[in-house]
């Protein structure tokens, strides 16, 4: 580097001067480069193994094997975990494993396999949940499924609320129907 560099090195370690702002308009990788992928516009990945893909512009990814890409996911992200999905636009995934959060505004906290598939929706964690109708919700527990809009299921198992507005608190195979 020049005298007037705004970085520093020594060795192998490199310092930034602190009053400088850097603008990185297609984005920054830290660790390897998934050469499958087609990175987005402003996008952030740590990726170790070179297996994330941050394709939807300012998607961020985090994590092994995560994807922030699809037509409508950008701003999406992904903060940790393995093999999840973020493809709606701002859509996000917390970290778990195999989650997908493909509807816009759907977030998936964690847990594994979880689904949040429609506009709005959320799987806290758990396993095998579905969250599949507009602002739904799954709390947690295992193979849940909330698919009717405004819909909510707190825990338990295979348990499912089709019904608008619906509501499941708990237990084992119980379903709220209608409107």
């Amino acid at each position: 580097m020049d005298q007037d560099s705004s970085i520093r090195c020594n060795g192998t370690l490199c310092v930034a001067d602190k009053n400088v702002r850097y603008q990185f308009p297609k984005g920054v990788t830290v660790g390897a480069i998934n050469k499958s992928c087609t990175y987005g516009d402003a996008t952030f990945s740590v990726d170790w193994d070179g297996t994330n893909c941050p394709s939807g512009i300012g998607a961020v990814t985090f994590g092994s094997g995560n994807v922030a890409s699809g037509k409508s996911s950008s701003d999406s992200s992904i903060s940790g975990g393995q093999e999840n999905k973020a493809r709606g636009t701002e859509s996000s995934v917390s970290g778990g494993s195999g989650n997908d959060a493909s509807g816009n505004n759907a977030s998936v906290s964690g847990g594994q396999e979880n689904d949040a598939s429609e506009n709005n929706a959320s799987v806290s964690g758990g396993s095998k949940n579905k969250a599949s109708g507009s602002w739904a919700t799954v709390s947690g527990g295992a193979d849940n499924e909330a698919s009717g809009d405004f819909a909510t299921v707190s825990g338990g198992f295979k348990n499912e609320a089709s019904g608008l507005h619906s509501s499941i608190s708990g237990g084992q195979e119980n379903k709220a129907r209608g409107t």
